[in-house]
């Protein structure tokens, strides 16, 4: 999922909001647990545009998160990551695509959805 990908004039002129994607990924995973190794490209379609992503290994992350423009915005973007979980809960759990995501592999997803139940979903111009 990348919640940033409209930063790029290109995309946002296609207004398909954040891009989700699937990726195959390897089982055996990499030795610091990830599944993909830094340099594996994942290539996406957003309307006629082609995304390359290119993943980075464990060091880039400080180089992120320490960023001074990340810590000066750092409740924006956790209000945005909360906003982009909640959105994705709510569709995870519609009809026709719950019964999918429960047997997903990922035990906290399924713990999520459970939680969430059929509680309102109401969205705010905030």
């Amino acid at each position: 999922m990348d919640a940033t990908v409209e930063q790029f004039d290109e995309v946002r002129e296609v207004g398909m909001g954040p891009m989700v994607g699937k990726a195959a990924l390897s089982t055996h995973g990499t030795q610091d647990g990830s599944l993909m190794t830094p340099g594996a490209q994942v290539v996406l379609q957003r309307g006629e545009l082609v995304l390359t992503y290119t993943v980075a290994g464990p060091e880039a992350l400080a180089s992120i998160v320490e960023h001074p423009e990340a810590v000066a915005h750092v409740d924006g973007h956790r209000r945005t990551g909360v906003n982009v979980a909640s959105c994705i809960l709510a569709a995870l759990r519609s009809e026709g695509v719950r019964g999918r995501a429960m047997q997903a592999p990922h035990p906290r997803l399924r713990a999520l959805l459970r939680a969430v139940g059929d509680a309102p979903f109401e969205a705010d111009e905030a």
